[in-house]
This record gives C-alpha cells, structure tokens and sequence, in this order.
C-alpha cells in the first residue's frame, strides 16, 4: 500500500515530465530519454559507504519497501512488483548528480483471478527516484486503462514509496 508521503520540489519537475512523456507515448510519439547523464566520479572524501554503488548506477539487487519490491539489474530492464501489480523500468537507471534518476517503464494492474483470453491492461509509467545511501524514494506515475474496454483513460495517478536496500518483505498480492 502506497504512503501518503510527499512530493519533493524536484519531484514536481521529474512529474511534469513524466506526465509529458506518458501523453507522447499514448499519441505513438517517441518517447523520452530514459535516463539522466550519469554523475562524475565521486573524489576519496565524497565516497559512498553501503550499499556499494558507483554513483553512476542505482545498487544492483533487491530493494523494497512496503507494498514493493523492486530488482534492479546492472544494465538492463529492472523489474517491479507491488501488491497489486507489476511493471517495469527501462534500463540502466543512471543517477544523476544529485543522485537522482528517470525511467520511463510499464505499469501492470493484478486483480486477483484472470479468466481465459482476458489479458491484464498494461499502461505506460514514468518513474522517479532519488537515493540516499541504502534508501531511495520512488515514484511511479500512469494513467490507468478504462476497466470496461471501451476506450479512453482515467486521470493520472502518482504513488510514492520509500524503499530501502536489501530489505527482507513481505508483499500481499490481490486475490
């Protein structure tokens, strides 16, 4: 289950933009970069300590938080799942220089029980994350698709989660 948090100011931006990019995507528009730049190499005195990253790339591994979990994999697509549902972040998610990152992804609804020839609607997601040390913020923003498959879309809706490295959780999937 998503928190209630908050919203950093530079959340608001990477929103914004997340926002931008799902409206291109669902008028067949190419989409964004999925990255930032990576950050300089960080001198003796600016190093990280744990979990060990380079700060050019988000801690491979697992991280999670409640209601997510999400597996990061060195250079490629890294993979989400929430209580719910699931979904994807293209790869690699490089930090930026306030170790910050994008990803532009997927977002997969669950609902528990999937008849014969009923296929889960999978929406585009833009994602948005900071990480300090072994805790990362994320936000994962889509439009949901109309239940009844008659077309159009439901408002955007944005969750935040906290996550932190290596966490041993629990998930309680929908049934």
């Amino acid at each position: 289950m998503p928190s209630a948090m908050f919203i950093p100011k530079f959340r608001v931006r990477l929103l914004a933009a997340g926002v931008t990019v799902l409206l291109l995507a669902s008028c067949g528009s190419d989409p964004a970069p999925t990255s930032q730049a990576p950050a300089p190499t960080p001198t003796a005195q600016g190093a990280p300590s744990t979990p060990p990253m380079n700060l050019k790339q988000v801690a491979t591994g697992f991280w999670g938080g409640q209601g997510i979990r999400l597996e990061v994999v060195e250079g490629a697509t890294s993979q989400v799942e929430f209580d719910c549902a699931h979904g994807t972040l293209a790869g690699p998610l490089q930090l930026g220089e306030s170790n910050q990152f994008t990803s532009n992804g997927t977002y997969t609804p669950e609902t528990g029980i999937i008849h014969e020839g009923q296929v889960p609607k999978t929406s585009p997601a833009f994602y948005a994350g900071e990480v300090f040390g072994d805790v990362m913020d994320l936000s994962v923003t889509y439009t949901p698709q109309d239940p009844s498959g008659e077309g159009g879309n439901t408002s955007l809706v944005t969750q935040n989660y906290r996550l932190h490295y290596r966490a041993t959780l629990r998930l309680t999937k929908c049934l």
